[in-house]
Order: structure tokens, then C-alpha cells, then sequence
């Protein structure tokens, strides 16, 4: 049983090696790549704790060095005891600018967005709630590593500024950080 896993192991190794050395023979950072990724999370707000969330994001070259992306965070809850909001969902579009070499891929960006926000009347003492749809900015900053031409690892950092002001004014301020394993398609030779 164990020569069985040993083999298996060995053979996936050689797969994953062959397709880092086919990725190696094209250049996977260029204009017409498209990227994208979903994962977990976790927010540290300056006022009121961590949130989850539940994070996508759409993103394509338009040079090797400057991209467009459009990302949306679903609020997923908090570690405290009374949650902050009922709902918090964001969505921002913006530019990033890329500094590349090989399958590395170091960015930064700056991307105005939307936050639907409905707070928690029993943590604000409150006996109505109101939806509002609050303008929010953020920059963003994160590492790619390119494994082949389909698949990638990223880590982003974000920052969040912002006022919710329906009911009770409310700073949206915090820094959100994501990981994990992306997909990227190559649509232009």
C-alpha cells in the first residue's frame, strides 16, 4: 500500500513540474491575461472587531503593467457576540499597477467602490433599520505567483475607508487581507 501512494506522489510531482517547465517557455504575464479568484475573508474594522467575507475578483491585463478588476465581498459575520450589521456587501472597480518578472507579480491599486450596508438595530439600540448605499474607497496591494497558465497563489491586502450614515453614522474603515489559489486564462497570443 504504501509503494502505491509513493508512486502517486512521484507521478503528480512530474506533472506539476512538467506543466512549471511548459510555463516557463511562454511568458504568462501579458497584455489579454485574464484572472480570477474566490476565497474567504478576514477583516480587522477599526471600530468594531473582524468580519468574514466571502471575496471575488474579476481581472484583466491591459498591458504587463496595468490592469483593470472588478471585486465584490459578501459578509459572511463577526467573531463578537452582537454582530455590527445585518448585511455589508461591497463591490469595487478600479486599476492596478503591476510590477512584474517572470511568474512573479507584485501590484497596487486604487479602487472606488459601493457599500450596501444595513446595520444591526440591537447593537445600535435602534427600532428600525435602513438600508444605505455608502461610497467607499479603497488601495489594494498583493503578490501572484504564477504556477502555470491556468492556475496561480495570491495573497491581497485592502484597505477600506468609508461612512455608513443611515440610523447612526458608522466608520467602515478596516484592512481586509485574502489568499488562496486563483485561475488565469491567457486570450491573446
Amino acid at each position: 500500500m504504501e509503494k502505491i501512494n509513493s508512486n502517486w506522489i512521484i507521478i503528480v510531482l512530474i506533472f506539476f513540474f512538467s506543466l512549471q517547465v511548459r510555463s516557463q517557455n511562454k511568458e504568462i504575464i501579458r497584455p489579454g491575461l485574464i484572472r480570477a479568484q474566490g476565497t474567504l475573508s478576514v477583516s480587522s474594522n477599526f471600530n468594531s472587531g473582524n468580519h468574514f467575507f466571502l471575496h471575488g475578483n474579476l481581472e484583466g491585463y491591459l498591458t504587463k503593467n496595468l490592469s483593470l478588476s472588478g471585486e465584490v465581498y459578501h459578509y459572511l459575520g463577526t467573531l463578537s457576540d452582537i454582530d455590527q450589521f445585518n448585511f455589508n456587501e461591497n463591490i469595487f472597480f478600479g486599476f492596478s499597477w503591476h510590477f512584474t518578472k517572470a511568474n512573479h507579480d507584485f501590484y497596487f491599486g486604487l479602487q472606488p467602490g459601493v457599500s450596501i450596508i444595513e446595520l444591526n438595530p440591537e447593537k445600535y439600540s435602534l427600532s428600525a433599520v435602513n438600508t444605505g448605499v455608502n461610497p467607499v474607497m479603497s488601495m489594494v496591494a498583493g503578490y501572484n505567483f504564477y504556477v502555470n497558465r491556468f492556475f496561480h497563489f495570491f495573497v491581497a491586502s485592502r484597505f477600506v475607508a468609508g461612512n455608513h450614515l443611515q440610523n447612526s453614522a458608522t466608520k467602515l474603515n478596516e484592512v481586509r487581507l485574502s489568499a488562496g489559489l486563483g485561475f488565469n486564462l491567457n486570450t491573446m497570443k
